[in-house]
Protein backbone atom coordinates (compact mmCIF):
# COMPACT_ATOMS: atom_id res chain seq x y z
CA UNK A 1 0.00 0.00 0.00
CA UNK A 2 1.25 3.45 -0.79
CA UNK A 3 2.51 5.41 2.18
CA UNK A 4 1.17 8.96 2.19
CA UNK A 5 2.64 12.12 3.62
CA UNK A 6 -0.25 14.49 4.23
CA UNK A 7 1.39 17.81 4.91
CA UNK A 8 -0.52 21.03 4.28
CA UNK A 9 1.82 23.11 2.16
CA UNK A 10 0.55 26.38 0.73
CA UNK A 11 3.01 26.13 -2.14
CA UNK A 12 4.04 29.75 -2.22
CA UNK A 13 0.68 31.60 -2.10
CA UNK A 14 -1.21 33.72 0.42
CA UNK A 15 -4.27 31.51 0.95
CA UNK A 16 -6.44 34.18 2.56
CA UNK A 17 -6.32 36.66 -0.33
CA UNK A 18 -6.01 34.67 -3.58
CA UNK A 19 -8.17 31.95 -5.11
CA UNK A 20 -6.99 29.67 -7.89
CA UNK A 21 -9.23 28.06 -10.47
CA UNK A 22 -8.35 24.35 -10.37
CA UNK A 23 -9.47 22.38 -13.45
CA UNK A 24 -9.45 18.58 -13.17
CA UNK A 25 -9.52 16.29 -16.22
CA UNK A 26 -11.07 12.81 -16.03
CA UNK A 27 -11.62 9.88 -18.38
CA UNK A 28 -14.98 8.96 -16.84
CA UNK A 29 -17.99 11.00 -17.93
CA UNK A 30 -19.17 11.56 -14.35
CA UNK A 31 -15.87 13.10 -13.17
CA UNK A 32 -15.96 10.81 -10.13
CA UNK A 33 -12.77 8.77 -10.33
CA UNK A 34 -9.16 9.88 -9.98
CA UNK A 35 -8.37 12.70 -12.45
CA UNK A 36 -5.63 12.43 -15.01
CA UNK A 37 -4.29 15.88 -14.26
CA UNK A 38 -5.21 18.99 -12.28
CA UNK A 39 -4.18 22.43 -13.53
CA UNK A 40 -4.25 25.64 -11.47
CA UNK A 41 -5.11 28.91 -13.22
CA UNK A 42 -3.42 32.07 -11.95
CA UNK A 43 -5.47 34.51 -14.04
CA UNK A 44 -7.83 34.64 -11.05
CA UNK A 45 -6.37 37.18 -8.59
CA UNK A 46 -9.21 37.76 -6.14
CA UNK A 47 -11.70 35.52 -4.33
CA UNK A 48 -14.69 37.37 -5.72
CA UNK A 49 -13.61 36.88 -9.37
CA UNK A 50 -13.23 33.09 -9.20
CA UNK A 51 -16.16 31.14 -10.65
CA UNK A 52 -16.45 27.38 -10.18
CA UNK A 53 -18.04 25.04 -12.70
CA UNK A 54 -18.96 21.71 -11.12
CA UNK A 55 -20.56 20.34 -14.28
CA UNK A 56 -18.66 17.49 -15.96
CA UNK A 57 -17.90 18.94 -19.41
CA UNK A 58 -16.47 16.88 -22.30
CA UNK A 59 -13.37 18.26 -24.03
CA UNK A 60 -11.29 16.79 -26.85
CA UNK A 61 -7.47 16.85 -26.80
CA UNK A 62 -5.33 15.02 -29.33
CA UNK A 63 -8.32 13.00 -30.54
CA UNK A 64 -9.11 11.82 -26.99
CA UNK A 65 -12.19 12.84 -25.02
CA UNK A 66 -11.70 14.00 -21.44
CA UNK A 67 -14.21 15.37 -18.95
CA UNK A 68 -13.44 18.42 -16.86
CA UNK A 69 -14.76 20.29 -13.88
CA UNK A 70 -13.37 23.32 -12.04
CA UNK A 71 -13.35 24.62 -8.48
CA UNK A 72 -12.02 27.71 -6.70
CA UNK A 73 -9.26 26.74 -4.27
CA UNK A 74 -6.70 28.40 -2.02
CA UNK A 75 -4.35 25.47 -1.27
CA UNK A 76 -3.26 23.47 -4.35
CA UNK A 77 -1.58 20.69 -2.36
CA UNK A 78 -4.48 20.02 0.01
CA UNK A 79 -6.92 20.16 -2.89
CA UNK A 80 -4.80 17.68 -4.84
CA UNK A 81 -4.79 15.28 -1.89
CA UNK A 82 -8.59 15.51 -1.80
CA UNK A 83 -9.23 15.23 -5.54
CA UNK A 84 -6.89 12.29 -5.99
CA UNK A 85 -8.84 10.47 -3.28
CA UNK A 86 -11.70 9.87 -5.70
CA UNK A 87 -11.09 6.26 -6.74
CA UNK A 88 -12.89 4.07 -4.22
CA UNK A 89 -11.56 6.10 -1.30
CA UNK A 90 -7.97 5.00 -1.97
CA UNK A 91 -5.55 7.90 -2.01
CA UNK A 92 -3.55 7.87 -5.23
CA UNK A 93 0.01 9.18 -5.48
CA UNK A 94 0.61 12.26 -7.61
CA UNK A 95 3.45 14.54 -8.62
CA UNK A 96 2.88 18.28 -8.40
CA UNK A 97 5.08 20.54 -10.52
CA UNK A 98 5.45 24.28 -10.02
CA UNK A 99 7.18 26.38 -12.67
CA UNK A 100 8.60 29.83 -12.05
CA UNK A 101 9.90 32.84 -13.93
CA UNK A 102 12.89 34.88 -12.85
CA UNK A 103 15.91 33.49 -11.04
CA UNK A 104 15.89 30.98 -8.17
CA UNK A 105 12.15 30.26 -8.40
CA UNK A 106 11.25 33.89 -7.80
CA UNK A 107 7.79 34.27 -9.38
CA UNK A 108 5.30 31.43 -9.59
CA UNK A 109 3.92 30.78 -13.08
CA UNK A 110 2.08 27.44 -13.33
CA UNK A 111 1.05 24.43 -11.24
CA UNK A 112 0.08 20.98 -12.47
CA UNK A 113 -0.66 17.91 -10.38
CA UNK A 114 -0.43 14.61 -12.26
CA UNK A 115 -1.71 11.21 -11.25
CA UNK A 116 0.76 8.34 -11.41
CA UNK A 117 -0.43 5.29 -13.33
CA UNK A 118 0.93 3.31 -16.25
CA UNK A 119 0.91 4.99 -19.64
CA UNK A 120 0.73 8.49 -21.06
CA UNK A 121 -2.40 9.62 -19.22
CA UNK A 122 -3.11 13.03 -20.70
CA UNK A 123 -1.91 14.27 -24.08
CA UNK A 124 -2.80 17.01 -26.50
CA UNK A 125 -1.91 16.90 -30.18
CA UNK A 126 1.49 18.56 -29.71
CA UNK A 127 2.48 17.96 -26.10
CA UNK A 128 2.47 15.34 -23.38
CA UNK A 129 4.39 14.41 -20.27
CA UNK A 130 5.18 11.52 -18.01
CA UNK A 131 6.01 11.34 -14.33
CA UNK A 132 7.67 8.50 -12.48
CA UNK A 133 7.86 8.05 -8.72
CA UNK A 134 10.54 5.69 -7.42
CA UNK A 135 10.49 3.58 -4.30
CA UNK A 136 13.72 5.27 -3.17
CA UNK A 137 11.95 8.64 -2.98
CA UNK A 138 13.20 10.20 -6.22
CA UNK A 139 11.18 11.17 -9.29
CA UNK A 140 11.55 11.55 -13.05
CA UNK A 141 9.49 14.15 -14.92
CA UNK A 142 9.58 14.30 -18.74
CA UNK A 143 8.01 16.86 -21.10
CA UNK A 144 7.53 15.76 -24.73
CA UNK A 145 6.94 17.77 -27.90
CA UNK A 146 4.31 15.33 -29.19
CA UNK A 147 1.12 13.70 -28.00
CA UNK A 148 2.46 10.20 -27.42
CA UNK A 149 5.07 10.60 -24.64
CA UNK A 150 7.84 9.63 -27.06
CA UNK A 151 10.68 11.17 -29.03
CA UNK A 152 12.38 14.36 -27.87
CA UNK A 153 11.85 15.28 -24.24
CA UNK A 154 13.02 17.69 -21.57
CA UNK A 155 13.88 15.53 -18.58
CA UNK A 156 14.07 16.34 -14.88
CA UNK A 157 15.55 13.76 -12.50
CA UNK A 158 14.63 14.87 -8.98
CA UNK A 159 16.41 13.25 -6.06
CA UNK A 160 14.66 12.47 -2.79
CA UNK A 161 16.03 15.46 -0.88
CA UNK A 162 14.99 17.93 -3.60
CA UNK A 163 11.51 16.42 -3.70
CA UNK A 164 10.97 16.37 0.07
CA UNK A 165 12.44 19.83 0.67
CA UNK A 166 10.81 21.39 -2.42
CA UNK A 167 14.21 22.77 -3.43
CA UNK A 168 14.32 25.05 -6.45
CA UNK A 169 15.39 22.79 -9.34
CA UNK A 170 17.30 24.39 -12.19
CA UNK A 171 16.27 27.86 -11.05
CA UNK A 172 12.69 27.51 -12.30
CA UNK A 173 10.92 24.42 -10.97
CA UNK A 174 9.76 22.89 -7.67
CA UNK A 175 8.32 19.43 -7.14
CA UNK A 176 5.90 18.03 -4.53
CA UNK A 177 4.37 14.62 -3.94
CA UNK A 178 2.10 12.82 -1.49
CA UNK A 179 4.08 9.61 -2.04
CA UNK A 180 6.15 8.41 0.91
CA UNK A 181 8.83 6.09 -0.49
CA UNK A 182 10.03 5.03 2.95
CA UNK A 183 6.88 2.97 3.60
CA UNK A 184 6.28 1.59 0.12
CA UNK A 185 7.55 -1.57 -1.53
CA UNK A 186 5.59 -1.05 -4.73
CA UNK A 187 7.26 -0.59 -8.07
CA UNK A 188 7.49 2.80 -9.74
CA UNK A 189 4.58 3.97 -11.81
CA UNK A 190 4.50 6.25 -14.80
CA UNK A 191 1.92 8.78 -15.88
CA UNK A 192 1.30 11.20 -18.67
CA UNK A 193 0.00 14.76 -18.48
CA UNK A 194 -0.30 17.97 -20.40
CA UNK A 195 0.87 21.32 -19.12
CA UNK A 196 -2.20 23.48 -19.84
CA UNK A 197 -2.01 26.09 -17.09
CA UNK A 198 -1.95 29.75 -18.00
CA UNK A 199 0.81 32.02 -16.77
CA UNK A 200 0.56 34.02 -13.56
CA UNK A 201 0.09 37.73 -13.15
CA UNK A 202 3.64 37.91 -11.91
CA UNK A 203 3.07 38.07 -8.17
CA UNK A 204 5.91 36.91 -5.97
CA UNK A 205 5.48 33.75 -3.94
CA UNK A 206 5.68 33.05 -0.25
CA UNK A 207 5.61 29.67 1.44
CA UNK A 208 3.74 28.63 4.55
CA UNK A 209 4.05 25.15 6.08
CA UNK A 210 1.92 23.51 8.75
CA UNK A 211 3.06 20.75 11.09
CA UNK A 212 3.23 17.24 9.68
CA UNK A 213 0.87 14.80 11.35
CA UNK A 214 1.23 11.02 11.20
CA UNK A 215 -1.90 8.95 10.80
CA UNK A 216 -2.43 5.79 12.82
CA UNK A 217 -1.67 3.76 9.72
CA UNK A 218 1.64 5.55 9.28
CA UNK A 219 2.60 4.83 12.90
CA UNK A 220 1.83 1.14 12.41
CA UNK A 221 3.87 1.23 9.22
CA UNK A 222 6.85 2.67 11.07
CA UNK A 223 6.66 -0.02 13.77
CA UNK A 224 6.42 -2.81 11.19
CA UNK A 225 9.26 -1.24 9.21
CA UNK A 226 11.47 -1.09 12.31
CA UNK A 227 10.89 -4.77 13.10
CA UNK A 228 11.59 -5.67 9.50
CA UNK A 229 14.82 -3.68 9.62
CA UNK A 230 16.05 -5.66 12.64
CA UNK A 231 15.43 -8.93 10.81
CA UNK A 232 17.06 -7.53 7.68
CA UNK A 233 20.24 -6.52 9.54
CA UNK A 234 20.44 -9.96 11.15
CA UNK A 235 20.01 -11.59 7.75
CA UNK A 236 22.76 -9.44 6.25
CA UNK A 237 25.19 -10.35 9.05
CA UNK A 238 24.44 -14.03 8.53
CA UNK A 239 24.74 -13.72 4.74
CA UNK A 240 28.09 -11.96 4.96
CA UNK A 241 29.50 -14.64 7.26
CA UNK A 242 28.41 -17.29 4.78
CA UNK A 243 29.86 -15.31 1.89
CA UNK A 244 33.28 -14.84 3.48
CA UNK A 245 33.75 -18.58 3.76
CA UNK A 246 32.51 -19.41 0.27
CA UNK A 247 35.01 -20.63 -2.32
CA UNK A 248 32.75 -20.21 -5.33
CA UNK A 249 33.98 -17.16 -7.22
CA UNK A 250 31.29 -17.14 -9.89
CA UNK A 251 28.02 -17.39 -7.97
CA UNK A 252 28.39 -15.38 -4.72
CA UNK A 253 26.69 -12.13 -5.53
CA UNK A 254 24.37 -9.60 -3.98
CA UNK A 255 20.82 -9.74 -5.14
CA UNK A 256 20.17 -9.36 -8.83
CA UNK A 257 18.49 -6.33 -10.36
CA UNK A 258 19.14 -6.03 -14.09
CA UNK A 259 18.03 -2.77 -15.68
CA UNK A 260 15.99 -3.80 -18.72
CA UNK A 261 13.23 -2.61 -21.01
CA UNK A 262 14.21 1.01 -20.45
CA UNK A 263 12.64 1.03 -16.98
CA UNK A 264 14.07 3.14 -14.15
CA UNK A 265 16.14 1.25 -11.63
CA UNK A 266 14.74 0.41 -8.23
CA UNK A 267 17.64 0.25 -5.85
CA UNK A 268 18.64 0.03 -2.24
CA UNK A 269 20.61 2.72 -0.46
CA UNK A 270 23.47 3.64 -2.84
CA UNK A 271 25.75 4.30 0.11
CA UNK A 272 25.36 0.83 1.56
CA UNK A 273 28.44 -1.39 1.84
CA UNK A 274 28.65 -4.04 -0.87
CA UNK A 275 30.54 -7.30 -0.67
CA UNK A 276 32.76 -8.30 -3.56
CA UNK A 277 33.14 -11.96 -4.47
CA UNK A 278 36.47 -13.66 -4.05
CA UNK A 279 38.56 -13.14 -7.14
CA UNK A 280 37.73 -9.47 -7.79
CA UNK A 281 40.87 -8.56 -5.92
CA UNK A 282 41.86 -4.98 -5.23
CA UNK A 283 39.85 -3.38 -8.02
CA UNK A 284 36.62 -3.54 -6.04
CA UNK A 285 38.16 -1.55 -3.18
CA UNK A 286 40.35 0.54 -5.46
CA UNK A 287 40.46 4.22 -4.50
CA UNK A 288 39.80 5.36 -8.08
CA UNK A 289 36.72 3.13 -8.35
CA UNK A 290 35.43 4.23 -4.96
CA UNK A 291 35.90 7.90 -5.84
CA UNK A 292 34.08 7.45 -9.16
CA UNK A 293 31.10 5.68 -7.60
CA UNK A 294 27.69 7.32 -8.03
CA UNK A 295 24.27 6.26 -6.67
CA UNK A 296 22.79 3.45 -8.77
CA UNK A 297 19.30 4.73 -7.99
CA UNK A 298 20.01 7.90 -9.97
CA UNK A 299 20.94 5.98 -13.13
CA UNK A 300 17.89 5.50 -15.36
CA UNK A 301 18.40 3.05 -18.21
CA UNK A 302 16.40 3.76 -21.38
CA UNK A 303 16.90 2.41 -24.90
CA UNK A 304 19.71 0.30 -26.35
CA UNK A 305 22.32 2.12 -28.43
CA UNK A 306 24.74 -0.67 -29.34
CA UNK A 307 25.75 -4.20 -28.41
CA UNK A 308 29.18 -5.81 -28.64
CA UNK A 309 30.70 -9.19 -27.92
CA UNK A 310 30.84 -8.64 -24.14
CA UNK A 311 28.74 -5.60 -23.34
CA UNK A 312 26.00 -3.22 -24.39
CA UNK A 313 25.48 0.53 -24.24
CA UNK A 314 22.19 2.21 -23.42
CA UNK A 315 21.01 5.79 -23.53
CA UNK A 316 19.79 6.91 -20.15
CA UNK A 317 19.68 9.59 -17.50
CA UNK A 318 21.80 10.54 -14.52
CA UNK A 319 20.61 13.47 -12.41
CA UNK A 320 18.33 14.45 -15.27
CA UNK A 321 21.17 14.62 -17.79
CA UNK A 322 21.38 12.40 -20.85
CA UNK A 323 24.22 9.85 -20.51
CA UNK A 324 25.50 6.65 -22.08
CA UNK A 325 25.31 3.63 -19.78
CA UNK A 326 27.68 0.74 -20.42
CA UNK A 327 26.87 -2.69 -18.99
CA UNK A 328 28.05 -6.25 -19.38
CA UNK A 329 25.87 -8.61 -21.36
CA UNK A 330 23.48 -10.61 -19.21
CA UNK A 331 25.47 -13.82 -19.63
CA UNK A 332 28.72 -12.14 -18.55
CA UNK A 333 27.47 -10.48 -15.37
CA UNK A 334 28.27 -13.49 -13.19
CA UNK A 335 31.80 -13.93 -14.52
CA UNK A 336 34.56 -12.68 -12.24
CA UNK A 337 36.89 -12.34 -15.23
CA UNK A 338 34.47 -10.11 -17.11
CA UNK A 339 33.72 -8.07 -13.98
CA UNK A 340 37.44 -7.54 -13.41
CA UNK A 341 37.95 -6.45 -17.01
CA UNK A 342 34.99 -4.11 -16.80
CA UNK A 343 36.24 -2.48 -13.59
CA UNK A 344 39.72 -2.17 -15.10
CA UNK A 345 38.27 -0.32 -18.10
CA UNK A 346 36.32 1.98 -15.77
CA UNK A 347 39.48 2.74 -13.82
CA UNK A 348 41.49 3.47 -16.97
CA UNK A 349 38.79 5.80 -18.26
CA UNK A 350 38.47 7.54 -14.89
CA UNK A 351 42.19 8.33 -14.89
CA UNK A 352 42.07 9.96 -18.33
CA UNK A 353 41.31 13.66 -18.48
CA UNK A 354 41.28 15.26 -21.92
CA UNK A 355 38.61 17.12 -23.94
CA UNK A 356 39.02 14.66 -26.83
CA UNK A 357 38.35 11.58 -24.71
CA UNK A 358 34.83 10.62 -23.65
CA UNK A 359 34.46 11.51 -19.98
CA UNK A 360 33.49 8.99 -17.33
CA UNK A 361 30.61 10.37 -15.27
CA UNK A 362 30.86 7.56 -12.75
CA UNK A 363 30.42 3.89 -11.97
CA UNK A 364 27.33 2.55 -10.20
CA UNK A 365 26.14 -0.67 -8.65
CA UNK A 366 23.75 -2.05 -6.09
CA UNK A 367 25.00 -5.57 -6.72
CA UNK A 368 27.72 -6.88 -8.96
CA UNK A 369 25.21 -8.03 -11.53
CA UNK A 370 23.89 -4.51 -12.16
CA UNK A 371 27.32 -2.88 -12.38
CA UNK A 372 27.42 -0.11 -14.99
CA UNK A 373 29.72 2.60 -16.22
CA UNK A 374 28.12 6.00 -16.90
CA UNK A 375 29.71 8.08 -19.66
CA UNK A 376 28.99 11.42 -21.25
CA UNK A 377 26.47 11.12 -24.08
CA UNK A 378 27.62 11.96 -27.61
CA UNK A 379 24.60 13.01 -29.66
CA UNK A 380 26.24 12.49 -33.05
CA UNK A 381 26.78 8.76 -32.59
CA UNK A 382 29.91 6.98 -33.81
CA UNK A 383 32.01 7.86 -36.84
CA UNK A 384 31.31 4.54 -38.57
CA UNK A 385 27.58 5.21 -38.54
CA UNK A 386 28.14 8.68 -40.01
CA UNK A 387 30.34 7.29 -42.80
CA UNK A 388 27.77 4.61 -43.62
CA UNK A 389 25.14 7.33 -43.90
CA UNK A 390 27.34 9.41 -46.18
CA UNK A 391 27.96 6.36 -48.35
CA UNK A 392 24.24 5.63 -48.71
CA UNK A 393 23.55 9.27 -49.54
CA UNK A 394 26.25 9.30 -52.21
CA UNK A 395 28.16 12.05 -50.45
CA UNK A 396 31.32 13.09 -52.25
CA UNK A 397 34.54 11.39 -51.18
CA UNK A 398 37.69 13.21 -50.17
CA UNK A 399 38.50 15.47 -47.24
CA UNK A 400 36.58 18.58 -46.33
CA UNK A 401 37.09 20.80 -43.30
CA UNK A 402 34.84 18.69 -41.05
CA UNK A 403 36.64 15.44 -41.87
CA UNK A 404 40.08 16.95 -41.28
CA UNK A 405 38.83 18.39 -38.00
CA UNK A 406 37.62 14.94 -36.89
CA UNK A 407 41.06 13.54 -37.70
CA UNK A 408 42.66 16.42 -35.78
CA UNK A 409 40.56 15.68 -32.70
CA UNK A 410 41.54 12.00 -32.75
CA UNK A 411 45.21 12.98 -33.12
CA UNK A 412 44.81 15.25 -30.08
CA UNK A 413 43.52 12.28 -28.06
CA UNK A 414 46.36 9.99 -29.21
CA UNK A 415 48.99 12.65 -28.48
CA UNK A 416 47.65 12.91 -24.94
CA UNK A 417 47.54 9.13 -24.41
CA UNK A 418 51.03 8.54 -25.83
CA UNK A 419 52.62 11.43 -23.91
CA UNK A 420 51.57 10.33 -20.43
CA UNK A 421 54.36 9.37 -18.01
CA UNK A 422 53.35 5.78 -18.64
CA UNK A 423 52.04 5.90 -22.23
CA UNK A 424 48.60 4.43 -22.83
CA UNK A 425 48.14 2.39 -26.02
CA UNK A 426 44.50 2.27 -27.04
CA UNK A 427 44.90 -0.95 -29.08
CA UNK A 428 41.40 -0.81 -30.54
CA UNK A 429 41.28 2.46 -32.44
CA UNK A 430 38.63 2.30 -35.20
CA UNK A 431 35.82 4.41 -36.57
CA UNK A 432 33.23 2.84 -34.26
CA UNK A 433 35.25 3.91 -31.21
CA UNK A 434 35.27 7.55 -32.30
CA UNK A 435 32.15 9.32 -31.06
CA UNK A 436 30.77 12.62 -32.33
CA UNK A 437 28.84 15.52 -30.90
CA UNK A 438 26.00 17.24 -32.76
CA UNK A 439 28.64 19.63 -34.16
CA UNK A 440 30.86 16.69 -35.24
CA UNK A 441 33.45 17.27 -32.54
CA UNK A 442 35.19 13.91 -32.07
CA UNK A 443 36.14 12.06 -28.90
CA UNK A 444 37.85 8.73 -28.40
CA UNK A 445 36.17 6.01 -26.35
CA UNK A 446 36.32 2.32 -25.40
CA UNK A 447 39.51 1.60 -23.45
CA UNK A 448 38.55 -1.99 -22.76
CA UNK A 449 41.76 -3.42 -24.21
CA UNK A 450 44.12 -0.45 -23.74
CA UNK A 451 47.36 -0.95 -21.86
CA UNK A 452 49.63 1.31 -19.85
CA UNK A 453 52.95 -0.01 -21.07
CA UNK A 454 55.18 -0.05 -24.09
CA UNK A 455 56.79 -2.91 -26.03
CA UNK A 456 53.70 -5.00 -25.42
CA UNK A 457 53.22 -8.46 -26.89
CA UNK A 458 49.85 -9.19 -28.43
CA UNK A 459 47.15 -10.67 -26.26
CA UNK A 460 44.88 -13.11 -28.05
CA UNK A 461 41.64 -11.55 -29.19
CA UNK A 462 42.79 -7.97 -28.55
CA UNK A 463 41.54 -5.21 -30.81
CA UNK A 464 39.71 -5.39 -34.11
CA UNK A 465 41.68 -7.09 -36.90
CA UNK A 466 40.93 -4.83 -39.87
CA UNK A 467 42.45 -1.84 -38.06
CA UNK A 468 45.27 -3.77 -36.41
CA UNK A 469 48.94 -3.06 -37.07
CA UNK A 470 51.00 -5.89 -38.67
CA UNK A 471 53.25 -6.29 -35.62
CA UNK A 472 50.21 -6.78 -33.41
CA UNK A 473 48.68 -9.29 -35.84
CA UNK A 474 51.94 -11.25 -35.91
CA UNK A 475 52.23 -11.40 -32.13
CA UNK A 476 55.39 -9.32 -32.09
CA UNK A 477 56.37 -6.61 -29.63
CA UNK A 478 54.75 -3.26 -30.31
CA UNK A 479 54.47 0.22 -28.88
CA UNK A 480 52.34 3.35 -29.35
CA UNK A 481 53.02 3.27 -33.09
CA UNK A 482 50.43 0.45 -33.29
CA UNK A 483 47.76 3.09 -32.64
CA UNK A 484 49.21 5.22 -35.44
CA UNK A 485 48.67 2.39 -37.93
CA UNK A 486 45.04 2.18 -36.86
CA UNK A 487 44.79 5.95 -37.21
CA UNK A 488 45.97 5.69 -40.82
CA UNK A 489 43.22 3.15 -41.49
CA UNK A 490 40.67 5.58 -40.02
CA UNK A 491 41.97 8.33 -42.34
CA UNK A 492 41.21 6.03 -45.28
CA UNK A 493 37.67 5.51 -43.93
CA UNK A 494 37.15 9.26 -43.60
CA UNK A 495 38.08 9.68 -47.26
CA UNK A 496 36.27 6.74 -48.90
CA UNK A 497 33.44 6.15 -46.38
CA UNK A 498 34.14 2.41 -46.80
CA UNK A 499 35.39 -0.23 -44.42
CA UNK A 500 39.13 -1.01 -44.56
CA UNK A 501 40.37 -2.95 -47.62
CA UNK A 502 36.86 -2.93 -49.09
CA UNK A 503 38.05 -2.90 -52.69
CA UNK A 504 40.68 -5.59 -52.10
CA UNK A 505 38.08 -7.91 -50.62
CA UNK A 506 35.69 -7.32 -53.51
CA UNK A 507 38.37 -7.83 -56.17
CA UNK A 508 40.01 -10.94 -54.70
CA UNK A 509 37.06 -12.43 -52.82
CA UNK A 510 39.51 -13.30 -50.05
CA UNK A 511 38.68 -13.67 -46.39
CA UNK A 512 39.67 -11.06 -43.83
CA UNK A 513 42.40 -13.37 -42.56
CA UNK A 514 43.90 -13.71 -46.05
CA UNK A 515 43.68 -9.94 -46.61
CA UNK A 516 45.48 -9.27 -43.34
CA UNK A 517 48.29 -11.63 -44.29
CA UNK A 518 48.80 -9.56 -47.43
CA UNK A 519 48.76 -6.38 -45.32
CA UNK A 520 51.39 -7.77 -42.96
CA UNK A 521 53.52 -8.72 -45.98
CA UNK A 522 53.23 -5.18 -47.34
CA UNK A 523 51.48 -6.37 -50.53
CA UNK A 524 48.32 -4.30 -50.02
CA UNK A 525 47.40 -1.27 -47.95
CA UNK A 526 44.36 0.87 -47.35
CA UNK A 527 43.24 2.96 -50.31
CA UNK A 528 42.44 6.64 -50.77
CA UNK A 529 40.17 8.17 -53.38
CA UNK A 530 41.36 10.31 -56.34
CA UNK A 531 39.57 13.27 -54.71
CA UNK A 532 41.55 13.15 -51.47
CA UNK A 533 43.99 15.92 -50.57
CA UNK A 534 47.47 14.69 -51.41
CA UNK A 535 48.77 15.88 -48.06
CA UNK A 536 46.17 13.72 -46.29
CA UNK A 537 47.01 10.75 -48.53
CA UNK A 538 50.70 11.15 -47.71
CA UNK A 539 49.95 11.28 -43.99
CA UNK A 540 47.66 8.26 -44.17
CA UNK A 541 50.15 6.13 -46.10
CA UNK A 542 52.94 7.09 -43.69
CA UNK A 543 50.76 6.00 -40.77
CA UNK A 544 50.14 2.55 -42.29
CA UNK A 545 53.80 1.81 -43.03
CA UNK A 546 54.58 -1.84 -42.30
CA UNK A 547 57.78 -0.72 -40.59
CA UNK A 548 56.57 1.02 -37.42
CA UNK A 549 59.72 3.16 -37.31
CA UNK A 550 58.58 4.90 -40.50
CA UNK A 551 55.25 5.95 -39.00
CA UNK A 552 54.91 9.45 -37.53
CA UNK A 553 54.29 9.94 -33.85
CA UNK A 554 50.88 11.18 -32.73
CA UNK A 555 52.38 14.62 -32.09
CA UNK A 556 53.84 14.73 -35.60
CA UNK A 557 50.50 13.72 -37.12
CA UNK A 558 48.79 16.37 -35.02
CA UNK A 559 51.14 19.09 -36.29
CA UNK A 560 50.61 17.99 -39.88
CA UNK A 561 46.82 18.07 -39.48
CA UNK A 562 46.96 21.53 -37.93
CA UNK A 563 48.87 22.73 -40.99
CA UNK A 564 46.44 21.11 -43.43
CA UNK A 565 43.41 22.50 -41.59
CA UNK A 566 44.77 26.05 -41.53
CA UNK A 567 46.18 26.15 -45.06
CA UNK A 568 44.43 23.65 -47.34
CA UNK A 569 40.73 23.29 -46.41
Amino acid sequence: MFGIIIVAVLLGRAAATVDLLATSYFVDENCMNTPQIVTMDFTVTAVSSCVSDASCTPEVYGGNTYYSKSECITDPYTYSVEIFNGNGGVLQPFLMVETYTGEDCETLSTINATATANGCQFASENSSSSATLFTNGSALYQLYDNGACGGNATRYFVDRATLLNHTCYGGNTKFYTNYDASTSSNSASASGSESTSTSSSGSNSSVANTDARLTAGAIVGIIIGSVALVFFVAAVVFWRSRLSSSKDTEDTYADYRAATNGRPTMSSDPNSQDIAPHGLGGLWDDEVIATARIPREKVVVQHLLSRGAYGEVYAGLYNGQLVAIKMLLQENRRSVRHLNEFLAEVKRTALLDHPRIVRLVGVAWDSLTDLCGVLEYMEGGDLRALLDKLNVQGHHKGFDQEKVRIALHVAHALTYLHSLDLPVIHRDLKSKNILLSEDLDAKLTDFGVSRERINETMTAGVGTSLWMAPEVMMGEKYDAKADIFSFGVVLSELDTHCLPYDNARKKTNKSDAAILQLVAAGKIHVEFSPWALQSMVNLGLACVSVDSKLRPTAAEALYKLHTILSQEV
